[in-house]
């Protein structure tokens, strides 16, 4: 009994790395499988290959006053100097946050599109909402007053880098802080 149980298990866990390691580049009878997958249990890690990521993506937000749009400023989302990146990391997680709510606004867009809503209702998808209190916690010299924050994506480095406008939000009120600040 105790080897059938070991035979069982090793076959099973013998089954699901196969099917990790195919994941990684599939084929495209692979994805039909897949999409009937309710519970992943299948990860697909493409951080280096085959298609490893070539872009950083930033978020920016802006300050509207009295109707005046100030300057875009960033949100510290971590260093994005690769040699420091690959021996200490400490801003990971806020780069990976950063990464998985762009997504999350991206698959929101595509799912709202593909029945038929409205394009502002992506502001009711959690990526949309979670990086507008990421926004919104930035402090504000003047409140109240109106925040707007956009996605952008850039690729390369020096004069080659390129910049891409993934998403532009509507511009959303601050309220006066709790603090009187």
């Amino acid at each position: 009994m105790h080897d059938a149980w070991t035979i069982a298990v090793g076959a099973f866990l013998g089954l699901w790395f196969a099917a990790s390691v195919l994941h990684q580049a599939p084929p495209r009878w692979w994805m039909r499988v897949k999409k009937f997958e309710h519970f992943p249990l299948v990860p697909r890690w493409t951080f280096f290959a085959p298609r490893p990521g070539r872009h950083d993506q930033h978020l920016v937000y802006r300050d509207i006053v009295d109707g005046v749009a100030g300057q875009w400023l960033q949100v510290y989302a971590g260093d994005f100097r690769p040699v420091r990146r690959c021996l200490f990391n400490p801003t990971r997680f806020r780069q990976k946050a950063l990464f998985d709510l762009v997504n999350r606004l991206r698959a929101g867009r595509n799912e709202f599109a593909r029945f038929g809503l409205d394009a502002r209702s992506v502001q009711l998808s959690a990526g949309y909402m979670a990086l507008l209190a990421w926004v919104a916690a930035q402090p504000a010299p003047v409140r109240p007053c109106l925040r707007q924050f956009a996605v952008a994506r850039t690729a390369g480095h020096g004069s080659g880098r390129t910049l891409q406008i993934l998403y532009i939000s509507e511009s959303h009120p601050l309220e006066q802080a709790d603090d009187g600040s």
